[in-house]
């Protein structure tokens, strides 16, 4: 399989649940990788916010390239 030229890396920031059996959620892509930490550290604090503590859920900034 011949992969196309054009490529670039996108930096994916989900929501994942911390038992086993939780789901992850894609929240948002981003090409620079401070800006997707920002926005986790402010998915955090949202959360933080709203629900009280972290003890359920975690979120991370994961790198995938895209081929288009």
């Amino acid at each position: 399989m011949k992969f196309p030229k054009n490529r670039d890396n996108i930096y994916l920031v989900e929501r994942r649940g911390r038992a086993t059996d939780q789901h992850q959620a894609t929240i948002a892509g981003f090409s620079n990788y401070d800006e997707a930490e920002d926005f986790k550290e402010a998915c955090s604090q949202e959360w933080i916010d709203k629900v009280g503590h972290m003890e359920d859920v975690y979120f991370n900034v994961t790198l995938t390239t895209y081929y288009g």
